[in-house]
């Protein structure tokens, strides 16, 4: 019988957990078709660089939509297949326009968004072929999607440009300092 493991230690005790009352709660792409939500309010959340939007829907469910550039409190959000190219609005990739920036596309239809949701980040619709649609992703790469996202792009596109000083300071924006291994020799 050996001594616990310090991953096994960590397992029972509340001092290794994430206390999840801060974070405001899942950024997911509504799934009513052909409605007109209303933005609330403007969350900030620990979680994500972007700041999230509460959008309140016609049959007074809430939910939270990453907030896109030119969104704001008392805006209107769309949801459905024949909507205005307005910031915010969520459409199917059909019907958004080639060069458009989108953000947090669904990579399977229903998957609640997947690429493109940190701030600054968005993809561009490249072209349509038939049922899918071509998207430059936000790492240069093409892909080819079944459609579905939301116009322009997310808040903070300074966030890529942060310069980080010392290495405390990227641990503050969610990302582990690396030291290299010529510092850690002797």
């Amino acid at each position: 019988m050996g001594k616990r493991i310090r991953a096994q230690r960590k397992g029972s005790s509340p001092r290794y957990r994430v206390s999840s009352h801060r974070f405001p709660g899942a950024n997911r792409m509504p799934r009513d078709m052909d409605v007109v939500g209303e933005v609330t309010e403007l969350v900030h959340s620990p979680v994500h660089t972007a700041p999230l939007a509460r959008v309140k829907l016609p049959d007074g469910d809430t939910t939270l939509v990453v907030a896109t550039e030119g969104v704001a409190i008392g805006s209107k959000i769309a949801i459905g297949d024949n909507v205005s190219l307005r910031p915010g609005n969520i459409t199917l990739l059909s019907e958004i326009p080639e060069g458009t920036a989108i953000n947090n596309v669904e990579l399977r239809p229903g998957d609640g968004g997947k690429v493109a949701r940190s701030a600054g980040n968005s993809c561009t619709v490249e072209a349509k072929l038939g049922d899918k649609v071509r998207i430059r992703m936000p790492s240069g790469s093409i892909k080819e999607l079944p459609p579905r996202e939301t116009p322009e792009p997310l808040l903070s596109p300074l966030v890529e440009r942060l310069v980080l000083g010392s290495a405390a300071i990227p641990t503050t924006h969610g990302r582990q300092p690396c030291a290299l291994r010529r510092t850690m020799r002797h």
